[in-house]
């Protein structure tokens, strides 16, 4: 059984509210831990095996369906989120029907783009060796997304800080060279805690 993870958990408190539809749910952690949260929460994933796993591990309500056409009643949800989902989409199609079926709220988490400074060093975050990723994001064009789906944007977060142990592997399998000093210079003054390799978001549909 999947734990989510801390912050993400947090945020979930923070922003979910009422009946809560998860898109792309996957193995069905996020909707397993809403629902001990006390949450009436349902799960959608395109893929069955995930579906059929997390019907045997969580119990609750899973539903197969495609992300872009969601089989549910415009406001048929509170809140609708997608934790790790838009970056293997058509983001703005997906998002047009969170939208759709949210009364309320709409929660989001997407892989953080590499900051200009690690990318100069030849390295990328480990999420982005997912070759099913067709897009990475910073703060501004996560907030042109969900405004650009109508939505007002309520809290953008980062989280999951890049792991440096392993960006520091990453720049020894480079070999000794400029490049590798030059990391090494530049990682001793940098503000690790700036490189999220996560942001979450929350927005809400206008009143």
């Amino acid at each position: 059984m999947e734990r989510v993870p801390e912050r993400h958990a947090a945020f979930l408190e923070a922003w979910v509210r009422g009946r809560t539809l998860d898109v792309g749910c996957g193995a069905g952690a996020v909707v397993g831990h809403l629902a001990r949260q006390g949450h009436d929460a349902v799960g959608v994933d395109f893929v069955s095996d995930f579906i059929e796993y997390a019907k045997a591990t969580y119990g609750g309500q899973f539903v197969r369906a495609d992300a872009g056409a969601l089989p549910f009643d415009d406001s048929a949800f509170d809140t609708v989120l997608a934790f790790d989902l838009l970056e293997h989409v058509d983001d703005e199609q997906v998002l047009r029907e969170m939208v759709r079926v949210a009364r309320d709220r709409v929660v989001i988490a997407v892989p953080a783009r590499t900051p200009a400074a690690v990318r100069e060093t030849g390295l990328v975050y480990g999420h982005h060796e997912d070759r099913s990723h067709l897009r990475y994001y910073d703060e501004a064009a996560l907030r042109g997304l969900l405004e650009g789906a109508g939505l007002r944007v309520l809290e953008v977060e980062s989280a999951d800080p890049v792991n440096v142990r392993l960006l520091v592997r990453r720049a020894v399998s480079l070999g000794g060279g400029l490049r590798e000093r030059l990391f090494f210079r530049w990682l001793r003054g940098a503000d690790v805690a700036a490189w999220p390799t996560t942001l979450l978001a929350a927005a809400e549909r206008p009143a």
